[in-house]
């Protein structure tokens, strides 16, 4: 069981140009050239190597520094591994200020 659920597909939802979803959290870029993450469950390699491309698809998109605001009201357990690419990408050179709210 334990395995099957390890296993089960990772599912990335493109809503419109600024707007996926990541398996059950929200990834938007607001006009303000902001960019919103709703995190919800744990957050393991995969999910956050498949936001990270999220985001730096919308870093893209936009000239200059992109701030960031990420609710962490429903997120769960996060990897190591996880917390590194998040560490890595705060660090992006387009990469503004950053707000996280809701952290336990």
């Amino acid at each position: 069981m334990q395995n099957e659920l390890n296993e089960k597909q990772l599912e990335i939802k493109q809503i419109s140009e600024r707007e996926y979803w990541v398996g059950e959290s929200r990834i938007y870029l607001g006009g303000d050239n902001i960019i919103y993450i709703t995190s919800v469950g744990e957050d393991d390699e995969k999910t956050a190597l498949a936001s990270k491309d999220v985001i730096l698809k919308f870093v893209n998109m936009v000239k200059g520094k992109v701030n960031l605001i990420a609710d962490l009201n429903k997120i769960g357990k996060q990897s190591a591994a996880a917390r590194k690419i998040w560490n890595d990408l705060s660090e992006h050179e387009k990469g503004g200020k950053i707000a996280l709210f809701g952290l336990n």
